[in-house]
């Protein structure tokens, strides 16, 4: 089970083979008394990354191989050697806890007396989950989930303030500087070859050449060669959002005629546009101008129907006359309201493209919650949308 000489053990490695770290990773789970068990998670990690016990951790690994001394020389470990001779790997990490950033486990860690410019930037900090910072009162210590966001946020606030900065952290630093400057060395890029596109060696299954790069989107390609934008020909008044890298885009109705927002759905498989059952004149605007754009109505199903108000003997009469009424989940295009269906939900109908053409963003809960998930949503309205993250203009 143990590959490493009884010479060359040490307390670094009974840690890791406790935790399934390291050379361990892939091996039998080791049982572990519940209360040991954070611990014994958060030293593996940070041995099984290279850096190396602090003293005081180091009182911890020693204390846990004499409680699990027997387990050990069951697997092959001298642990009483080590114990006696307190056999370490590496030299003790020393770590300047008044002005440090270190790693903690999987945790990016800052130290420092009150700084009243950091503490601002780091409680300013809190958009999103995996960029909030939790504080420690006990240490006075901020950790964050170790990322590369937090990475260069961190580095960046304590440059120039004679902080400790373990040299993990300032190789991955250097890392995304590095990347950032030269992003196309780094990320998936769709080219045109032999009148096909290809992005990392993968072919992709399309002729034309917008939705080719929809295809590559959905598959994690952002970056495009000029070969693929000068085949997007003639040029169309939304390509930008088939180039953008957006998920949320908004498209001026007082500019944007209909036509030109359904060209994108030319570049998908399947659809969905979200408008008002309460006003028959919105939907008799999306089915015309879809027929204009030559969808058939056996790619159109409407799926809901007004209710009893002065429109909904009209508006029902409407949808059956033109026979968009009937659901399939192979069809294309899906009208809806503001409420998400289920049967699109059971049947697994999974858009590449929302077009949101209601006055005001969605108020129920899971259909906010929808929307976040889908790939590119596109708001056709008169005004910009409120409360919409990172809505990127055509």
């Amino acid at each position: 089970m143990q590959t490493i000489d009884p010479s060359e053990q040490t307390v670094e490695d009974c840690v890791m083979y406790l935790a399934g770290e390291g050379n361990y990773l892939f091996g039998e789970e080791v049982s572990i008394d519940q209360y040991d068990l954070s611990i014994v998670k958060s030293l593996g990690r940070q041995l099984g990354n290279g850096n190396a016990f602090t003293q005081k951790q180091s009182a911890i690994g020693l204390r846990l191989i004499k409680k699990y001394n027997s387990l050990l020389q069951q697997k092959g470990f001298e642990s009483d050697t080590i114990l006696s001779d307190k056999k370490f790997k590496w030299p003790f990490r020393t770590i300047d806890r008044t002005k440090s950033l270190y790693i903690d486990g999987e945790s990016i860690v800052v130290k420092s007396p009150f700084i009243a410019d950091v503490v601002n930037k780091i409680k300013k900090r809190k958009h999103k989950p995996y960029d909030k910072g939790t504080y420690e009162s006990e240490n006075k210590t901020w950790s964050f989930d170790y990322n590369e966001g937090n990475v260069e946020f961190l580095v960046n606030l304590v440059r120039g303030m004679n902080f400790n900065i373990d040299q993990k952290i300032k190789e991955d630093f250097d890392k995304i500087n590095s990347v950032k400057k030269n992003p196309i060395e780094h990320y998936p890029m769709l080219v045109r070859k032999m009148g096909g596109y290809v992005y990392n060696d993968k072919v992709v299954e399309e002729l034309d050449p917008r939705r080719a790069v929809m295809k590559a989107k959905l598959q994690g390609c952002t970056v495009f060669d000029d070969s693929v934008v000068d085949s997007m020909k003639p040029k169309q008044p939304l390509d930008n959002i088939l180039l953008g890298d957006s998920q949320n885009w908004f498209v001026n109705s007082n500019i944007h005629h209909f036509l030109e927002i359904f060209s994108l759905i030319k570049t998908v498989d399947k659809c969905i546009i979200m408008t008002s059952s309460d006003n028959l004149s919105s939907l008799e605007s999306v089915v015309e101008n879809l027929f204009a754009s030559g969808f058939s109505h056996e790619e159109i199903c409407v799926m809901f129907r007004f209710k009893k108000n002065k429109e909904w003997f009209d508006g029902n009469k409407y949808i059956k006359n033109n026979g968009v009424n009937v659901y399939n989940p192979s069809k294309r295009i899906f009208i809806i309201n503001e409420r998400v269906p289920k049967p699109l939900i059971a049947d697994g109908v999974d858009p590449q493209l929302i077009i949101y053409n209601l006055p005001i963003v969605p108020s129920h809960y899971k259909t906010q919650a929808w929307l976040k998930h889908k790939p590119t949503v596109v708001y056709y309205s008169a005004g910009k949308p409120n409360g919409v993250e990172n809505c990127a203009d055509v």
